[in-house]
């Protein structure tokens, strides 16, 4: 039984650090004037200068600016247990527009682009965003029913909350751009 519970809370932890560093990366390489994020701190979407295919930094070789490529989304589906966090790429000219040395914020509602992205993580009980001048912070919360998974019960007679696995891991980050 404690080798489940500590597999299970392995898992949820490695999947929370996956997330959560690919996440900052993508922050790391846009500009906080492009950044926008909605009223509730659930979805978020910047222009970015990582080329989508090699993932490396795209600059003008004359002056050094970011050659911007294309926007990241990142989103939620699911219940409030058990929600699945999405990541979308958006190119440049899937909204008219080709890469450049500007930024820009995205000229589009983001809730219609909030379907089929590529899953980032499992198992969240929420995500939120927020702004504060030019730092950017993200913290994810993960929850899972070990009794859901594990072969035996953890305490019979107990709540429903018994043997539930809820961590939060939180980062913050400063745009480079």
């Amino acid at each position: 039984k404690t080798w489940q519970i500590g597999a299970i809370r392995s898992e949820l932890q490695q999947s929370a650090e996956v997330a959560m560093k690919r996440i900052m990366r993508d922050l790391t390489f846009t500009t906080i004037t492009s950044l926008k994020i909605d009223s509730g701190g659930k979805v978020i979407i910047f222009e970015t200068s990582l080329d989508p295919v090699s993932g490396e930094f795209k600059y003008d070789d004359n002056n050094g600016a970011p050659v911007w490529q294309g926007y990241v989304l990142y989103y939620t589906t699911g219940s409030s247990n058990n929600q699945v966090l999405f990541r979308k790429y958006i190119s440049r000219t899937d909204i008219s527009k080709t890469a450049s040395s500007f930024p820009m914020t995205f000229p589009f509602s983001t809730g219609a682009y909030c379907t089929k992205g590529s899953t980032l993580a499992r198992n969240l009980n929420g995500i939120n965003f927020q702004k504060s001048g030019p730092i950017i912070t993200v913290r994810i919360t993960y929850e899972k029913n070990i009794n859901a998974s594990a072969r035996v019960s953890i305490m019979e007679g107990r709540s429903s909350k018994t043997g539930t696995e809820r961590f939060e891991i939180t980062s913050s980050v400063e745009t480079k751009n």
